[in-house]
């Protein structure tokens, strides 16, 4: 399926996030879910949701492969599924918050990237086929580091960004990238993500869903402080 197919099929529903995200000025929805309390924390309100209110489609998300891209520990007990949009600002602080998390938990807790670039976003494709071209090169090591020299140039400039040029700020070779991006070779990947996202609920971007053991436990909706996603985090690890 396409990306213009895929945001067709949720138009109705992602318009009103973009709608909301415009109001606001910010992308920052529902909270996490435990299935230990069943309570579903919801952002800086501190309101609570009754049970099934949101509903489990975080369940749907599809299970974590050496195909993913992980930062930290592969076989850590608990992994964080992150779908982004690599120019969303919240994104880009909540990217920040993972590492710190990464850092921090020793082994323990691992940070899966996944693609939701948004349509309204003129360089989050880009830079979503980008990344995989720098995958394709150098491995996991360069797609980490081209989403961080990616979202740094994002977080400061306007307008469109040369992919190229951030390539090769990362140590990826000019010449292998420029064969491999611009080729559509991974519309198909991309879209495939996409879908998982909103299919596994996602409303906005950055959507996390916490995996314990290799299964979907909760949701992070939205671009949480680092001790909050902490306290998320730690009902696990017990």
């Amino acid at each position: 399926m396409k990306i213009t197919e895929i945001l067709d099929k949720y138009s109705v529903a992602f318009a009103v996030v973009v709608a909301g995200a415009m109001i606001t000025g910010a992308v920052i929805f529902i909270g996490i879910r435990s299935e230990k309390s069943g309570e579903v924390a919801i952002g800086p309100n501190d309101e609570m949701l009754a049970e099934g209110e949101i509903g489990e489609l975080y369940k749907n998300v599809q299970p974590v492969t050496d195909a993913d891209h992980i930062f930290g520990n592969k076989d850590a007990k608990v992994k964080i599924i992150n779908f982004s949009d690599m120019q969303c600002p919240y994104c880009i602080v909540f990217d920040e918050t993972m590492k710190q998390i990464v850092a921090d938990y020793d082994g323990q807790v691992a940070w899966v990237f996944r693609h939701s670039p948004l349509d309204f976003h003129e360089n989050a494709f880009p830079a979503a086929e980008a990344s995989e071209c720098a995958a394709e090169i150098g491995g996991n090591d360069k797609f980490w580091a081209f989403l961080g020299k990616v979202t740094e140039k994002l977080e400061t400039s306007s307008g469109s960004v040369n992919m190229v040029d951030v390539a090769t700020s990362a140590g990826i070779n000019k010449t292998a990238f420029e064969n491999c991006y611009g080729a559509s070779k991974y519309d198909e990947k991309i879209s495939t993500q996409m879908s998982d996202a909103f299919d596994s609920g996602m409303e906005g971007t950055p959507y996390g869903i916490i995996v314990v053991d290799g299964n979907p436990v909760g949701i992070i909706d939205g671009a949480y402080p680092l001790e909050d996603v902490k306290g998320m985090i730690d009902q696990y690890l017990k």
